[in-house]
This record gives C-alpha cells, structure tokens and sequence, in this order.
C-alpha cells in the first residue's frame, strides 16, 4: 500500500489488491474476487495429494491354510488367488516395495503361525541376483501350492503390523494387506478383542499403517476383518464372487487415499 509499492506494481503492469484497473487503462473492469477456501479442505487435500503421489510399501500376508483348496467358480481359491496376485504383480509401479508372508497354524514353528517368505523390498531390486519380481512370484506360486492347516489369523495380524510398524519409512505409505477365506481356528492365540486393543495402543498419527482386510469368498470372517481393518483406518473387501478376486487385490495394494 506504500507509495514504493504502486510504482512497482505499475512497473510490472500488476493490479492492486482490490482487484481494480490499472492507472494507464490496461486491463480495464473489475476483478471478480475469490473466498480464501477452508484451510482444513486445503489441508485434506494436500494430504490426499500426499498419501497418492508417495509410493506403495506392503507386506502381503497370505492364508495358506487347507481350506484354499475348496473350489470356486471351478478352481480352487488357490489357483484364483494365485494368477490375481501374479496378474498384480506385474502391474505394480516400479517405485513399490512389497514382502510376502504365509500363514495358517504353526507354520512358521511350533505357536508361531505365520512365516516370512520374502522381505520388503523394492520390486525393482535384486536378491541374489535375482529380480523381486521373479522372487516375489515364485514365494507366492510355492506358498498356494504348500496348503494345509487351519488359520491363524489374530496373531498373525498383530505380528504383521508389528513388522511394518517396526520397519516404516516415510518416504512411502505404509501398510498391510491381509488374505485370508476363514476365520481364526488357533486355540493358543490372542482373542480378536485383545487384537483391537493392541492394534489401538500401537496407532501412531505419525505412522499411519492400514490394515488392509480382504475376505477370499463368503467364509471369511467379515465381521473380525472388519474390525481388524477398523482399528488402523484401513479397508475391508470381501470377494463373494472368486472372479473379483483379481480387482479387489489391486485395490487394496492401491490403497492410500483413505488412509490420509
């Protein structure tokens, strides 16, 4: 508004803050004038802008218990879920990081029901020479073609979460995406309540880990995956019809809006 302040602006041709003409003419009429909008939308929406440009990083963790042999839609679940993760996998972004874990009861040991597969790691990248890709491929077609077992599936999440949670960057969105076509049947693990529970203490606004929850037909548990789901703002998707499977799976590795 100072004297020093119009010359420049008249120098540079750069209209008041009112929006009125300039003094020689130029850009004659008024300026309609705009609202500030609501700081907390910006606010939303760099978030979201934030959450969809930052790159994927998940942990898949897989139900291999026995009951992936039942058939659907004239194929095993296995057999269903298998060529939708490998469809998925070649169609990740090259920035992805992804691990995979199995589970089912006592699969990684004595009361220890899931097992690492393969460590999160970028897909672009090379263990032993090998690319992820391949090496992610192969861990899943061995994984759902080793069944057997009943589900594991309280501690399992939890411990799922923990490794996430332990191993977060921020340079990525974080998160976890749980598989399974059941329901917990592990007498020796937590009880869904105490899942919630630890899952609530362990929620960090500076960590934000969804539990991504996807039911492989219409015997998952969806109430319990949901309820997992819910305690880390994640998503629930159930598959009642085994041609859905593939989508479903690039929906939940793509989720990242709704955890901003």
């Amino acid at each position: 508004k100072t004297d020093d302040g119009a010359r420049i602006r008249a120098e540079h041709h750069i209209r008041p803050a009112d929006g009125s003409p300039l003094p020689d003419g130029e850009g004659v009429g008024k300026v309609a004038m705009t609202d500030a909008p609501d700081r907390a939308f910006i606010d939303n929406i760099g978030r979201k802008w934030t959450a969809l440009t930052r790159p994927i990083r998940t942990l898949v963790v897989q139900d291999v218990s026995g009951s992936m042999r039942q058939e659907a839609g004239g194929r095993s679940r296995a057999a269903l879920l298998k060529e939708a993760s490998l469809y998925g996998l070649g169609k990740l972004p090259k920035n992805t990081a992804l691990g995979y874990w199995e589970f089912s009861i006592d699969r990684g040991g004595p009361g220890v029901p899931y097992r690492e597969v393969a460590p999160i790691a970028p897909v672009m990248g090379k263990t032993d020479g090998v690319p992820n890709r391949d090496v992610l491929g192969t861990a899943i077609d061995t994984s759902l073609k080793n069944l057997g077992g009943g589900t594991g599936l309280y501690d399992t999440a939890l411990a799922a979460f923990k490794q996430v949670y332990d191993s977060y960057d921020p340079a990525y969105s974080n998160s976890v995406i749980l598989m399974t076509d059941g329901r917990n049947e592990d007498p020796h693990s937590i009880t869904l309540d105490q899942l919630v529970s630890e899952l609530n203490i362990m929620k960090n606004p500076a960590r934000r880990i969804p539990i991504v929850t996807i039911g492989i037909s219409d015997d998952a548990d969806a109430d319990a995956l949901k309820r997992i789901s819910d305690a880390t703002r994640g998503s629930t998707f159930i598959a009642h019809d085994p041609k859905d499977i593939g989508s479903i799976l690039l929906k939940a590795v793509s989720y990242r809006v709704e955890d901003a």
